[in-house]
């Protein structure tokens, strides 16, 4: 099955919510230094729980706090390694590719270590840990990606559904 090409608009804001948890990607107490940790928290609409997406050149994607201009990276390849925001480098451990499962989700993988998003332990609670993980299809590891407001504050606007042939189609909430 050939994976679609995903076009996120670079200038548009996302939430990332976890299916297992129903909690959205969220850059702990919204800091805005290198290797603040990756959590999950009940979505508030700060700008630490938006996420900008752009393309590389090879065919991944960087994605982008909106709070800190910095950008999601696992600095180390092991299981559980810590996912992190962080100044972006080329060296692959701040690039991502999303893939398509079904039913609006997708799977996050990290380009270096080949290792999915994972919310650690299945967490369902506020300010558990993101971590990388070997794919085990549980539902720690798929997320939905909602467009948001890049408004400070603002709630859900539409949901980002792709289809196969890689264009958004933008449903309002």
């Amino acid at each position: 099955l050939k994976q679609p090409v995903l076009v996120f608009d670079p200038n548009k804001c996302y939430k990332i919510v976890n299916k297992n948890s129903n909690k959205a990607l969220d850059v702990f107490e919204a800091r805005l230094g290198n290797n603040v940790p990756i959590i999950q928290y009940n979505y508030h609409g700060g700008n630490n729980q938006k996420w900008q997406f752009s393309t590389t050149s090879n065919g991944f994607v960087k994605i982008k706090a909106r709070h800190s201009n910095k950008y999601v990276a696992c600095l180390n390849n092991d299981n559980n390694a810590a996912v992190v925001q962080h100044d972006y480098s080329s060296n692959g451990s701040r690039d991502w590719k999303i893939e398509c499962l079904s039913n609006g989700l997708y799977r996050i993988k990290h380009k270096s270590s080949e290792k999915y998003l994972t919310t650690k332990n299945n967490s369902i609670a506020d300010n558990a840990a993101i971590v990388i993980k070997n794919w085990d299809n549980s539902d720690a590891q798929k997320w939905q990606i909602v467009e948001v407001s890049c408004t400070n504050g603002s709630s859900l606007t539409t949901q980002a559904v792709f289809t196969t042939q890689g264009k958004a189609i933008l449903n309002k909430i």
